[in-house]
């Protein structure tokens, strides 16, 4: 067989492996359709340790960063399990059934701008009311309650039997129903 019939056959072999993964990733969309929809939020980046919280100065608290990224949104999270005093200025605030607490941060991006973030906070509590975690929820600008109600469940769930709290485990995909 000569250098061309062997380059023929690669070639060939080739196109029915690229047709066969173009199947099937296909087949894969039809069948998982959530991966190219708006209503799914991806954690991008973490947990992350972080050495205290960006918006409470100064404090050495123990804290964990997951970036979201929710359609055209990003969305820093902060998990920590250290129990701290919420300061009078901070409200009240509910998304569905997690009730919290909500305060407006400033902050400056990494080309300089100037943002104004919503922070969501969510403490949680064990059914004989011990203080267990905290998570900061930072939106740009407005306050989420899909994201938020969704993240936090499926928080939950990964927390319940989880007996080490650090680092956190943090959903990966988190999917918004409305």
């Amino acid at each position: 067989m000569t250098n061309r019939g062997i380059l023929q056959r690669v070639l060939l072999l080739n196109n029915r492996f690229l047709q066969k993964l173009l199947l099937f990733f296909l087949a894969f969309a039809a069948v998982f359709p959530v991966f190219g929809s708006n209503n799914v939020a991806f954690l991008v980046k973490g947990p992350i340790k972080e050495p205290g919280l960006p918006f409470i100065y100064p404090n050495a608290m123990e804290t964990y960063k997951g970036i979201y990224r929710y359609g055209d949104q990003q969305i820093i999270v902060f998990f920590t399990p250290r129990k701290f005093d919420i300061p009078k200025s901070w409200e009240p605030a509910g998304c569905g059934i997690y009730r919290g607490f909500v305060f407006w941060e400033e902050s400056t991006d990494e080309r300089g701008k100037m943002h104004k973030n919503l922070i969501f906070l969510y403490k949680k509590v064990s059914n004989n009311q011990s203080f267990l975690w905290s998570v900061f929820i930072s939106f740009q600008n407005a306050r989420d309650c899909a994201f938020t109600e969704n993240f936090l469940n499926r928080l939950e769930y990964f927390q319940r039997d989880y007996h080490s709290p650090l680092p956190p485990l943090l959903p990966a995909v988190v999917e918004i129903k409305k």
